[in-house]
């Protein structure tokens, strides 16, 4: 597997990462993170580039202030000879570019990083010689390293070693300039569909990245805002996604948790109260479109055709929020999500994009393994609560 290959299949496993690449191409920088997050970058959050050495083993990663208290951070650990000589070669210039991706691997927009002179020698110093620092397979001396990095950072991880060691780092606040966005432009049988992340209208775009998403595993049985009648001559939408296999039926609400448009005193109490709140919506828009198929009520698609399909099949709702944030109490959310599940007769899942993206791509285009991913959730979300 050459460099190229190797990025692109990190790109595609790992939720979230930081990449510094040099080749016969040039130099960039590469960062995943999920779009909310994306979008307070492109806002003007503070950025700060983290280094570290323990030893021989080199650390890099990235604190992304898009809240300021509850900020959030990457870490990784560099284990081939290439990454070590990739950010000796970045460090030697003047600016270098770097790319941002979201759940969808695809490139969202591009910018400019340019650090002071200080700021690289201080890297280049860190790093020293990059050939005598360590490559190879992970193993428990540098999961111990990694927590060592994490706790010289200052970050208080769960489930980290009891024995930690201070080791030393570098800290670089950096900006992000001349930004300049990327049209995607997601084509297949059954059509296009493009995207562009700085969309003000946050809601219809999260819903093409999920239908984007979800139509590599559906294919055609895929239907974006299926339509009910609604006062004889008028239309009103059943759900955001309906999708439909020979195992089920899936119902699929999209919220999105505005950014671009957001206040910028928002703190996290309030981001978590304004998630809680469309998770709420969309239970009760969830409960209410079974109903209408339960009620054998026709559903239309978006060129006005009816959908038939079997209706006595089991139901599944899903709930896609941008981002779960891990704040606040839920136990209202998972009170009203288990008495309509109980009292509607259907499943009913919350997850973030992250996480359809992790069962989409273990699911590899089969239908069945998906389905029964979600049910494995379903019976481990029950456990839990029992």
């Amino acid at each position: 597997m050459n460099k190229a290959e190797r990025i692109y299949q990190e790109l595609l496993q790992e939720r979230a990462n930081i990449w510094y690449i040099s080749d016969h191409y040039g130099s960039k920088i590469m960062l995943k993170v999920s779009s909310s997050i994306l979008k307070a970058i492109i806002k003007g959050c503070k950025l700060e580039l983290l280094f570290g050495v323990d030893n021989n083993i080199f650390h890099i990663g990235i604190n992304i202030y898009d809240d300021p208290v509850n900020f959030a951070t990457i870490t990784s650990t560099n284990r081939i000879i290439d990454e070590h000589l990739s950010i000796a070669k970045i460090m030697q210039l003047d600016n270098v570019q770097i790319q941002l991706y979201n759940e969808l691997c695809a490139c969202q927009c591009f910018g400019t990083i340019t650090l002071s002179s200080k700021q690289k020698n201080d890297i280049l110093c860190l790093l020293g010689n990059p050939r005598k620092l360590f490559t190879g397979t992970l193993s428990e001396r540098i999961y111990q390293s990694a927590d060592n990095f994490q706790f010289s950072l200052g970050l208080d991880m769960p489930g980290s070693r009891k024995s930690q060691s201070k080791i030393e780092t570098v800290i670089v606040e950096t900006k992000i300039e001349a930004f300049q966005m990327v049209q995607n432009s997601f084509i297949d049988n059954s059509g296009n569909v493009s995207t562009e992340i700085s969309d003000l209208d946050e809601g219809a775009l999260f819903e093409k990245e999920i239908f984007i998403a979800l139509r590599s595993l559906f294919g055609l049985d895929l239907y974006h805002s299926p339509q009910i009648a609604h006062n004889k001559s008028k239309y009103r939408e059943l759900i955001d996604i309906l999708t439909l296999s020979e195992f089920g039926i899936f119902l699929i609400e999209a919220k999105a948790l505005g950014v671009t448009s957001a206040n910028e005193e928002r703190n996290m109490e309030r981001k978590v109260k304004g998630l809680q709140k469309q998770i709420e919506k969309a239970i009760y828009q969830l409960g209410g479109a079974y109903k209408k198929i339960v009620e054998n009520e026709a559903i239309y698609n978006s060129k006005g055709e009816e959908i038939f399909f079997k209706r006595n099949l089991p139901s599944c709702g899903i709930i896609i929020v941008s981002e779960l944030l891990p704040f606040g109490s839920w136990d209202e959310i998972i009170k009203k999500l288990l008495i309509t599940m109980s009292e509607k007769n259907i499943l009913i899942h919350i997850m973030d994009l992250n996480e359809i993206m992790l069962f989409i791509g273990h699911s590899q285009g089969n239908i069945n393994l998906f389905d029964t991913y979600l049910m494995e959730r379903m019976e481990d979300f029950i456990k839990i609560q029992a």
